[in-house]
Formats: structure tokens, C-alpha cells, sequence
């Protein structure tokens, strides 16, 4: 049995994250039995490897921490046999432990704290041979319990999720994929419960552009809890509008001339403290008149900026923006959207392991 600890933020969410649960986990080919709530837990039920559905859902963003676990009764001295039972079967020799309950038995005559003594005196006494004793701070093993509505859960293995809002609580937004800062961008949305409509912007004079765009828009996809990715996109040409601050600025332009377009009321742009702010002013002025437009990373600091994935990328980037000039021709850049912003064209594509090529493909026609 898997235990899922909704975000506070998912809370309100529940059914929006359970399909993302199920997503998630047929992605992995995985199936999903059930899902059942037990506040303010879900418990699923899958037929498949629970290591496997474990690591797929800490990614999930709307998870706070999941747990492969077994169900107990919260009557106290039925949980404390039980959790001894469990947790015998997962200790080591000459490990240190500390007992985490989570939650209250309201309808019993006892605290959280009044079970960590006694299960944690419990296990010292029966795993005395094991050379097993509790610890304090840093510890070789967590034991999480959780307590329930209905059941109480012990943990054999946890994972810390992402948290954040479950990905479309939030509605739609307009992106776009040419670097690794607009990947940033795109992730701080979906973790924030948005839903990317992705617009895909290759540089034709950049060979490996388009297998890179393709590689970070594979890399977000599998974020998104569907089947099918519906994609956009378009090119440009680094010759012609120079590279760093000048190409956000004509990504921004490009994104405001397609939401035009389709009727996108919301687009993000991956504008951070270190470009410019009289550049991302004039942008924003020209282009937020009827949208509302999300800078994901303008307020992000410096040292969480990189995603591990992704980190050499946004370096790169911002390298990139640290050594681009000071003189831009704003009419000149949206002149040149129109331009690109009407080679934009579609495709739909289904997200499987080779997404990446199949995306380059497509594309390549």
C-alpha cells in the first residue's frame, strides 16, 4: 500500500491530484486500482513495483511525502504491536532511530507523544540484540506513523514530494522552451499548479538547438499527467536578432503576438533579478495591457535558482545575459516576432520514452 500526504495547497485539490496520481503512475506502467481517501491522506492501491510508483509520485508536484506502508487500527495498544511487528522486518544492526507520529487520535485517550515513547521503549526492548537505540538529530533511520481518520499507517519507506499546488489547479498559462531558464520558468508553474501551453522556439543557426529544445520540452512533459503532449512552435535565427537579453526580449514579443492569437490571457516569461529591470519594464509595458503576465524566477534566489537537471543550462544562460549589450531596438525585435510568431505551427505528440526524438522528428516533417 502506498500513503500519499497531500500539500497543504492540494488540499483543496483532491481530485485534481488523483488524476495525477494516475498519470503518474500509468507513465510507469503502473497500474492504478484505487484511490481512496482517508483524511487528510490518500491511500492507493496499485498493482505493480511500490519502489517504482514511490519515486514516480514524490515527483508529483501537490505531494507533500509519500510512503510505502502497512494499515493498522489507532487503538494503542493494537498499533504499537503492529508497528513493532513492521518495523523488526526493516531495522538493522547497530542503526539509530527516531519515532515521527504525524497526526492525532481524536476519538482515543492519547497524544503523538504518548505513542513515541512507547513504541520507541518498545523497539529498544525487543531489538535489544540488534544493538538498535534511539537518536536525536541525525539518525540512520525515520520511523513515520501516521494517524488518520480511520486507520493509522506505518511507514517502511518514505520519500519527501515536492509540494506545492497539484499541476492545472491553477488553470493554463502560455510558455515557451529555448533555454534552460525558460524550463525553470515552466517548472516554478507547474509546481505552483499551472498548466503550461508550450510554445517550442529552436534557433536555426544553432545545429544542436532543436535537439536540446526537444530534450527540456521531454523533460517537462513528463511533469504534465497526460498522454498526449500538445505542442507549438516556431524558429528563429541568432544571426539576426544577436543572442542573450535581446532573444528573451523576442521570445516575450513573440509569446505576447501568439496569445493574441489564441486568446491566452495568462503568459509567463523567464525574466530573473539579472537582466536588466528597465529592459523587462519597457517589455512588460508594451505587452501587459490585456494579460496578465507571471515572471516565475524574478524573485528566486541566486542559490535555488538551478534545477539539478537543468543547472548547467540556466549557467550557461546566464552567462549569456550577464555579457549581452546594452542597446536594443524594441520596434526592430517586434518586427522580427511578427515574423517568427507567424511560422508558428502545431503537433500533437504522445508522451512515451522516446519523446525527444519523436518531438525532432515531427518537427522535421
Amino acid at each position: 500500500m502506498l500513503i500519499v500526504e497531500p500539500s497543504r495547497l492540494a488540499l483543496k485539490h483532491l481530485n485534481i491530484l488523483k488524476d495525477n496520481i494516475t498519470h503518474a503512475l500509468k507513465l510507469k506502467g503502473i497500474r492504478c486500482n484505487s484511490i481512496k481517501e482517508d483524511r487528510p491522506l490518500l491511500t492507493v492501491d496499485i498493482d505493480g513495483d511500490e519502489v517504482d510508483a514511490l519515486y514516480a509520485l514524490a515527483d508529483i508536484p501537490g505531494v507533500a511525502c509519500v510512503c510505502i506502508a502497512e494499515e493498522s487500527s489507532k487503538e494503542f495498544g493494537t498499533l504499537i504491536n503492529r508497528a513493532v511487528n513492521v518495523i523488526k522486518g526493516i531495522m538493522h544492526k547497530d542503526e539509530t532511530f527516531k519515532v515521527e507520529v504525524i497526526g492525532y487520535a481524536k476519538d482515543k485517550d492519547y497524544v503523538p507523544r504518548d505513542l513515541e515513547f512507547a513504541l520507541t521503549a518498545s523497539l529498544v526492548a525487543e531489538l535489544s540484540s540488534l544493538n538498535v537505540r534511539p537518536g536525536v538529530k541525525h539518525v540512520d533511520r525515520l520511523l513515520r506513523i501516521y494517524i488518520a481518520s480511520e486507520n493509522a499507517y506505518i511507514c517502511k519507506l518514505s520519500k519527501q514530494g515536492v509540494n506545492g499546488s497539484p499541476v492545472g489547479s491553477n488553470g493554463y498559462v502560455l510558455c515557451s522552451i529555448y533555454n534552460g531558464l525558460s524550463v525553470l520558468s515552466c517548472l516554478n508553474l507547474i509546481l505552483n499548479g499551472f498548466r503550461p501551453e508550450i510554445l517550442l522556439i529552436y534557433d536555426e543557426d544553432e545545429p544542436t538547438s532543436l535537439r536540446l529544445d526537444a530534450k527540456l520540452t521531454a523533460y517537462i512533459a513528463r511533469h504534465l499527467a497526460v498522454d498526449e503532449l500538445s505542442l507549438s512552435y516556431t524558429s528563429i535565427k541568432s544571426s539576426i536578432i544577436g543572442k542573450g537579453i535581446a532573444v528573451d526580449i523576442l521570445n516575450a514579443y513573440i509569446l505576447d503576438i501568439f496569445s493574441n492569437a489564441r486568446d491566452y490571457k495568462r503568459i509567463a516569461l523567464p525574466f530573473t533579478s539579472i537582466h536588466e529591470i528597465g529592459v523587462v519594464e519597457q517589455v512588460i509595458n508594451r505587452i501587459a495591457k490585456d494579460k496578465l503576465v507571471l515572471l516565475p524566477l524574478m524573485f528566486m534566489h541566486h542559490y535555488n535558482i538551478y534545477d539539478e537537471q537543468i543547472g548547467s543550462y540556466c549557467i550557461k544562460d546566464i552567462d549569456a545575459i550577464m555579457q549581452s549589450t546594452h542597446d536594443y531596438e524594441h520596434d526592430d525585435i517586434i518586427n522580427y516576432a511578427r515574423e517568427c510568431a507567424g511560422n508558428i505551427r502545431g503537433i500533437n505528440v504522445k508522451i512515451t520514452q522516446t519523446l525527444m526524438h519523436d518531438i525532432i522528428d515531427t518537427i522535421r516533417g
